[in-house]
């Protein structure tokens, strides 16, 4: 029968899962769920008895990528993600500095007007 799941096949699936899953995401998934419109890999995180759930879907034509395209492109994207948050950190300090500027103004003009009225 050529339509006929075996466990080779299952098997097969699921390690190329897991090395999908790897190379794009850095670890392998909790859990591997299969629905139809794709796959599910789930990871979980536990943190002071709570536990945090990711959820990637997976499609067919993602597990028919070259692992080295998804790796370049999983590089990319959290090149451009440090990239942003770095101009994030740089702005936020912009502002702290502006703000600490202001204070030391209003500081000095408050220490302006009580030495010149004495």
């Amino acid at each position: 029968m050529e339509n006929e799941i075996t466990e080779e096949l299952l098997e097969k699936i699921y390690n190329r899962v897991n090395e999908f899953c790897k190379v794009k995401y850095n670890e392998e998934p909790y859990r591997i769920i299969l629905e139809y419109s794709g796959i599910i890999a789930r990871y979980e995180d536990y943190c002071c008895g709570e536990t945090e759930v990711t959820e990637h879907e997976i499609s067919v034509k993602d597990l028919t990528e070259d692992l080295d395209e998804v790796a370049r492109k999983a590089n990319e994207e959290k090149e451009r993600q440090r990239i942003k948050e770095q101009e994030r950190r740089q702005q936020e300090e912009i502002l702290r500095q502006n703000r600490e500027k202001e204070n030391r103004k209003q500081q000095y003009l408050k220490l302006k007007k009580e030495f010149e009225n004495d």
